[in-house]
């Protein structure tokens, strides 16, 4: 049975890219919405997907120069992005002095698994 999952992580301060979520064993996830919000500062924000079966990670959202006096947001909807067990959504700002809140929808799901009896 799928549930819907939201992950949220606010980074105050720092700059290095941190993990967010990550999908539990036996599982997937199915990304709908990527929300990126500054309410302090001046700087980028960085949204990261780790495969964790081929070892590489994309980028899923690049929002440049949030500026939180203008009220300024990235928002990404109506999305399929497909994760599977261990997969990780990692996060960066850009630099140290600022506040980004990152939140992100997904729909979770078991694994399908074949079982063999013999």
């Amino acid at each position: 049975m799928a549930r819907s999952v939201t992950a949220v992580i606010t980074r105050e301060n720092l700059s290095d890219k941190v993990p967010m979520y990550t999908v539990p064993a036996k599982n997937t996830a199915e990304i709908h919405m990527i929300y990126i919000l500054a309410t302090a500062g001046n700087e980028d924000a960085d949204l990261y997907w780790y495969d964790s079966h081929t070892t590489t990670e994309y980028p899923l959202a690049h929002a440049k120069t949030l500026q939180a006096t203008n009220g300024e947001y990235l928002l990404l909807k109506d999305l399929q992005i497909d994760l599977k067990e261990n997969d990780v959504i990692r996060v960066k700002n850009s630099g140290t002095s600022s506040t980004i809140t990152y939140i992100v929808t997904m729909e979770l799901k078991p694994s399908l698994a074949t079982q063999f009896h013999s």
